[in-house]
């Protein structure tokens, strides 16, 4: 195969091969500052030394050159271009470099350009000064040193291979691309500064990967990216967007003490190792949804400042939220949590949503936080609530063992240091239940928590339900105080034909005997009630506590036919007899089971 150089004009052949006495003579008529054009040629280090000496300045002692063109040009000794200044563009397009390639220093100040270039051997480019600069599928085989170098304008490492890469103390002024780039040793970026968008969307890290302290002043897009072993990013602040979606992370990923100012999405993200962010500050919105957490997850001290959402994540080992704190709102929905034994103690200025969450193994859940929402959450094993300030909402929750919710009294505190609750200072810090709606209550226990407002329609088994210390209700409304059946005004005495029960009212049985005084077909007098509505009820005689009967059959006393009609916030009223519910002002519901008899 023939020679590929470039002729060097106005001779015949390449550098290369020029005889000794034409080569001599083209070398001595180069001056610093020369354009050089030696594309295809083939390069000796002695060769590539006589032909830079040429250039050197004499003041500075450095190579300079003005435009230089070494497209596919081929080093088969060491390449040492450092301290060079390249005052127009540089040129190495599909260069192949057999031996080291020294650019150290070296300064460019217009566009150079690497693409497809190939070094075999180590690759020096510390503290080197690029203006625009294109690495586009270049293949570093042995190690590559950029530590320190300057990037004041765009630079691209698209598709670019790297066995042993160090971009430590690296600066890019402009935006950095690494879009699917292949890092099969370490890839060293600690300390590095990104003051645009820097995109590593789809890179591939076999070995380690450090941004320890990396700047990312612009939008960091690591999406679909993969990390075969430790990624680490600890104290790395990301003052735009970080995007992290769908990345794989099978080794551990280490974000401890990062700041993220922008919103962080970890859509899809899979963490097969260790997934650490201790005490890292999440300024903007935190996404999380679908992402699986294989091993340990650690968000113990974090800061949440906006939204965090953790929908439809999977937690198959522990998950450490220990002290970590939400400004406003943080998403649980739909998230399985396989072997998690506690979560909290956290703190939550707005909603805690649980909401369609799986805890399969026992749990105890700490929370301080204004609003909870268990709807429709389900607990495999056992699981105890301590609550503080929060109003929770358990509609339709699932448990199948003993549940228990309770306020705890004082502050929480993790690894002895007390949990910020202070967004939280004004307001009651007991736990108040609005709504048990659908709850099986049998296994369920409730210790200190407000009850006034719960709604209890469809609550089963009532009759079952643990209450211990104190538990407040609604107040008894003064129309269940009274030993006269409550009849609306106009009610005649007589039932009434229509029940809104849909079962047709009961005919008076004959021969049943009729109190004196009253008219036939008259209602028989309510046992009195003295139960606070809502389900506790206090008997004059012993003072205890009882729970509230769900089979409901009799009508708690109310008004007289002219008196005013019981509230409608009435609840389950309990009496001496099982308990119904209080009829509410308007149409007479009908009777809602037999009369007992009088004989």
């Amino acid at each position: 195969m023939g020679c590929r150089g470039l002729v060097v004009d106005p001779y015949d052949a390449c550098l290369a091969h020029l005889p000794e006495a034409f080569r001599a003579t083209y070398l001595a008529g180069l001056a610093p500052d020369t354009e050089i054009n030696h594309s295809g040629t083939t390069f000796t280090g002695d060769l590539l030394h006589r032909l830079l000496h040429a250039l050197r300045d004499p003041n500075s002692g450095r190579p300079m050159v003005s435009h230089a063109r070494f497209e596919a040009a081929t080093f088969s000794g060491d390449a040492v271009f450092r301290g060079a200044k390249f005052a127009g563009s540089a040129d190495f397009r599909r260069a192949v470099f057999a031996g080291s390639a020294g650019f150290s220093r070296a300064v460019f100040s217009r566009a150079a350009d690497f693409g497809g270039a190939m070094f075999a051997h180590d690759a020096r480019f510390d503290n080197a000064m690029f203006t625009d600069a294109a690495f586009v599928g270049a293949v570093f085989s042995g190690d590559a040193w950029f530590g320190a170098a300057a990037f004041s304008h765009d630079v691209h490492f698209d598709h670019a291979a790297f066995t042993e890469a160090d971009f430590r103390g690296a600066v890019f002024s402009g935006s950095a691309g690494f879009g699917r780039t292949a890092f099969s040793g370490s890839a060293l970026f600690d300390g590095a500064e990104f003051s645009a968008a820097a995109n590593l969307r789809g890179a591939v890290f076999s070995g380690d990967a450090r941004f320890g302290g990396t700047r990312f002043d612009g939008d960091a897009r690591f999406g679909a990216a993969t990390f075969s072993r430790s990624a680490d990013f600890r104290r790395a602040a990301f003052s735009g967007d970080a995007w992290f979606d769908a990345v794989a992370f099978s080794g551990g990923a280490r974000f401890s003490a990062a700041t993220l100012a922008g919103s962080a999405r970890f859509d899809a993200t899979a963490f097969s190792g260790e997934a650490a962010f201790h005490r890292t500050a999440f300024s903007g919105d935190a996404v999380f949804r679908g992402a699986k957490f294989a091993g340990s997850a650690d968000f113990s001290g974090a800061v949440f400042c906006g939204v965090a959402t953790f929908r439809g994540a999977a937690f198959s080992g522990g998950a450490v939220f220990g002290a970590a704190t939400f400004s406003t709102s943080a998403s649980f929905s739909g998230t399985t949590f396989e072997t998690v034994s506690r979560l909290g103690p956290l703190a939550c200025q707005g909603e805690l949503d649980l909401s369609g969450a799986r805890f399969r193994s026992p749990v105890t859940i700490e929370a301080a936080t204004a609003l909870l929402s268990c709807v429709r959450t389900r607990w495999d094993s056992t699981a105890t609530l301590l609550l503080r300030y929060a109003t929770a909402d358990l509609t339709d929750a699932v448990f199948e063992y003993p549940l228990s919710v309770a306020t705890r009294p004082a502050a929480f505190t993790s690894d002895r240091h007390p949990v910020d609750e202070s967004a939280l200072t004004g307001l009651d810090p007991r736990a108040r239940i609005t709504s048990l709606s659908g709850v099986n209550a049998a296994h369920l226990s409730l210790t200190d928590v407000d009850l006034s407002g719960c709604r209890l329609t469809g609550t089963f088994h009532l009759d079952q339900l643990r209450l211990e210390g104190r538990c407040a209700f609604e107040a008894a409304p003064t129309a269940c105080t009274g030993a006269a059946p409550f009849r609306p005004a106009g009610h005649s005495g007589a039932p009434s034909p229509r029940s809104t029960t849909g079962v047709p009212p009961r005919a008076q049985p004959a021969g049943r005997p009729r109190l004196p005084g009253r008219p036939p077909n008259s209602l028989p007098p309510s046992p009195p009630c003295t139960a606070i509505c809502g389900n506790l009820l206090r008997t004059p005689r012993t003072s205890r506590t009882r729970q509230t009967s769900t089979t409901a059959r009799w009508r708690c006393a109310a008004t007289t036919a002219t008196g005013p009609a019981p509230s409608a916030r009435c609840s389950p009223c309990t009496g001496p007899f099982p308990a119904t519910v209080c009829a509410p002002a308007g149409p007479w519901p009908g009777s809602l089971g037999p009369w007992p008899s009088l004989s």
